[in-house]
């Protein structure tokens, strides 16, 4: 069996149709703030409905946080708010987290 790996994942489920700029536009830019420590996948709803169901998003647009298969947050609709990055890495534990990034909690005094 492979290791599970340390980043989280942020899906984002769109709603049929969703305008998605070319080449993820401002969705690249919500990766790049994420920084190594969550990837963000975005996933058709329209081309992968077995996806949406099994993880029982009710509404479209919606957002899962995932650790290891674990859930560590929830919302429906667009994510808002310039402290979205900063308020998913306060979520995650404190393993996930890379030496160096801004918002890095260091165990060692």
């Amino acid at each position: 069996m492979l290791p599970l790996p340390d980043s989280a994942v942020l899906l984002l489920f769109l709603p049929p149709g969703a305008v998605v700029p070319a080449g993820l536009g401002e969705w690249s830019g919500l990766q790049a703030q994420l920084g190594p420590d969550i990837n963000l996948l975005l996933v058709d709803s329209q081309r992968h409905p077995a996806v949406v169901q099994s993880f029982g998003v009710a509404a479209l647009p919606s957002c899962v946080l995932l650790h290891q298969g674990v859930e560590l947050w929830r919302c429906a609709g667009w994510p808002r708010g310039d402290d979205l990055p900063a308020r998913l890495r306060g979520l995650l534990p404190a393993a996930v987290l890379r030496p160096g990034h801004p918002h890095t909690i260091s165990l060692t005094p």
